[in-house]
Order: structure tokens, then C-alpha cells, then sequence
């Protein structure tokens, strides 16, 4: 082994990494290299920077709002399709009830001109009129009801 003093070991390192140097002085430089310890490169700790512990903890914790947020916003999304198809089910089922309660077209022809009397029709067309008023009254009621829970959710 060939023993270098450090000024030498550091002329000859400098002139290799510049690409200066003879395959002697690059031998030299191999050999002296083998009976350097690693552990002198390795002792010394680099310093540790102030307050990287509390920064490293913040940004674990703004990940983790992050990730809670995706899950949330993901569940949402998974919850309005699944609500979506129970509505068109929901419609589709209630269509097709509703085609099959249809009256006879004969019962049906029978009662469309069943009025001769002008004030009885004008007294059924007021009945008809009065529960289709009562059944918009009632969905509107319902659907303001529905818009002042989400006003007040809002408002929270």
C-alpha cells in the first residue's frame, strides 16, 4: 500500500476529476485510495436544519387533509350515481305501473262524452281543477321546504 500525504491525495484527486492525470499517477491514486477507511468520508453528520421536524409534520398533515378530501369528494360522487339509478329505476317502475293500470280503451270511449249537461261538466272540470291546484300546492310546499334545509345547512 502506498502511504500519500493528504495534500498529494487531494493535487492527484483534483487533476483526475479534471482529467489530467498519467495511468501512474492514477495507479498511485487507486492504491492510496484502498487504504483510506470509508468510515472517515462517513463520520461526520451533516447538520440537521431548524425546524424541519415541524415542517415535515405540516406537510404529513396537509397530506392528510388532502387524502380525507379525495375520499369524501369520491364517496359523494359514488353516492349520487348510486342515487341516480334508484331514481330511473324508481321511474321506469312507476311508468310501467302506471301502463298497466291504463283503463279499457272501451270504458275509456265510454266516459269521454258522458256530459250532456254543461253545468255538471263545468262542476267536475272545477273538481278536477281544484285537486290538481291542491296537488301543485302540496309539491311546492315540499320543495320549499327542501330549498330552506339546504339554506340552512349553508348557513352552518
Amino acid at each position: 500500500m502506498i502511504m500519500m500525504e493528504k495534500s498529494e491525495l487531494d493535487i492527484l484527486t483534483e487533476k483526475f476529476f479534471n482529467g489530467e492525470t498519467t495511468d501512474e499517477e492514477e495507479l498511485r491514486l487507486h492504491e492510496a485510495m484502498k487504504s483510506v477507511q470509508p468510515s472517515t468520508f462517513l463520520s461526520a453528520q451533516p447538520p440537521v436544519p431548524d425546524g424541519l421536524e415541524q415542517r415535515l409534520s405540516r406537510q404529513i398533515d396537509q397530506w392528510n387533509i388532502i387524502e380525507k378530501k379525495t375520499e369524501r369528494s369520491t364517496r359523494t360522487v359514488v353516492m349520487r350515481r348510486v342515487i341516480g339509478v334508484a331514481a330511473s329505476i324508481a321511474l321506469v317502475a312507476g311508468v310501467g305501473f302506471m301502463a298497466l293500470q291504463k283503463p279499457d280503451a272501451a270504458q275509456f270511449a265510454n266516459e269521454e262524452e258522458t256530459f250532456n249537461d254543461p253545468e255538471a261538466a263545468s262542476m267536475k272540470a272545477e273538481k278536477a281543477l281544484a285537486k290538481f291546484s291542491h296537488s301543485i300546492n302540496k309539491g311546492l310546499e315540499i320543495m320549499d321546504n327542501a330549498t330552506n334545509k339546504k339554506t340552512k345547512k349553508r348557513n352552518k
